[in-house]
């Protein structure tokens, strides 16, 4: 059986704690988190409900990204690298994409001992922010890929963002007036229109 591009846990916690402990737990092992953001509050301000509460975290180990990058200048496209942390209907998801399966994509076989280690770091910070004890393994079943479409929005939930906003004023004012932000009938300038 191939094994999966993906590296994911079903927690039994809440996702704030995840995120809390997902960071802990990244900084523990070396691994930086450069940004965090609210994925599921920033597609709700473009009117695009996602109906799940979805965090995603940048990070980068700075020495083997930088050892990496001196080898191949085309990692920059999956450097730093992302984890998700999204409420699913029977818990939290926690998970990344494995970086040994995007290096092979380079066809690059000498780039694997960084790509393994990253891989281990994120492993292991995931497993510890999820309480994934040793002798539980990451959930797998044919139910996996329903979990995240079936996934409840809690009513009177309320979008919070964890790194600084990037909102506009107008935004800012009808999330705390209880409405939506309305764009201007006309927002650009009279003038020629770029394709």
């Amino acid at each position: 059986m191939a094994e999966a591009y993906d590296f994911t846990v079903l927690a039994p916690r809440p996702v704030d704690e995840v995120v809390g402990a997902l960071h802990a737990a990244l900084t523990k092992y070396g691994v930086h988190a450069r940004w965090t953001a609210d994925v599921a509050a920033g597609l709700r301000d473009l009117g695009a409900d996602p109906g799940s509460e979805i965090i995603l975290i940048e990070a980068c180990e700075p020495e083997g990204a930088r050892e990496a990058l001196r080898e191949e200048p085309r990692l920059a496209y999956l450097i730093p690298a992302r984890l998700a942390v999204q409420r699913a209907q029977e818990g939290t998801l926690c998970g990344f994409l494995r970086p040994t399966e995007l290096v092979r994509a380079l066809d690059r076989p000498d780039l694997e001992p960084y790509a393994d280690r990253l891989e281990k770091l994120l492993r292991d910070a995931v497993s510890e922010a999820t309480a994934l004890g040793a002798d539980e393994r990451p959930r797998r079943d044919a139910a996996w890929n329903s979990l995240v479409a079936t996934s409840p929005t809690t009513e009177g939930a309320t979008a919070r963002t964890i790194s600084p906003p990037r909102r506009s004023g107008m935004a800012r004012a009808a999330r705390q007036a209880g409405t939506r932000a309305r764009r201007p009938a006309n927002p650009r300038p009279p003038g020629p229109r770029w394709p």
